[in-house]
């Protein structure tokens, strides 16, 4: 399948999955943040204090910091489990497999280096390479759950391609 017959899956599995596609979209831009905010406990325990309204202290108490980490930790297998639902639907809805993976990389990366780009007015060659790493957490979460509902859907290791149902 060339280029053209590339664009023409995305754009039928998209029109099929429906509003699907944006819980999938949303997925690919919350993996990223919150892994970053498990490396970055205080970040959880401060957003506990963003929510109530209350201003940042400058320390944190240590079980601030830890119910801040254990809740970041179970609101990312959340997602990740939402995700791997939202992606066995959407290949469901398409009956086909098309990979999403690039889309997820390019999408977030492409955006969170123009959102820097164009905040800051500078290039950098490092950051732009140190903004691709939410790139490449949402490409590899995509990767496994592509893979996982894939198999759930059409079988393990059988992957229709949009030729062989191209009645669109």
């Amino acid at each position: 399948m060339g280029n053209l017959g590339y664009n023409i899956a995305y754009a039928v599995s998209l029109r099929r999955a429906g509003h699907l596609k944006w819980l999938i979209v949303a997925s690919w831009f919350l993996v990223p943040v919150l892994a970053e905010t498990i490396m970055h406990p205080t970040d959880a325990a401060g957003f506990w204090y963003w929510l109530n309204s209350l201003s940042l202290p400058q320390y944190y108490f240590w079980h601030e910091i830890v119910r801040g980490e254990f809740t970041t930790l179970l609101v990312l297998g959340a997602v990740i489990f939402i995700y791997l639902v939202a992606v066995t639907l959407f290949y469901r809805r398409a009956q086909f497999f098309v990979p999403l993976w690039p889309l997820a990389a390019l999408l977030v990366g492409g955006l969170g280096n123009a959102a820097w780009f164009f905040g800051t007015g500078v290039w950098d060659s490092a950051g732009a390479m140190a903004g691709f790493m939410p790139a490449a957490l949402a490409g590899l979460a995509s990767v496994v759950c592509e893979r996982l509902g894939a198999d759930f859907v059409f079988g393990p290791g059988n992957r229709p391609a949009f030729d062989d149902v191209a009645d669109y």
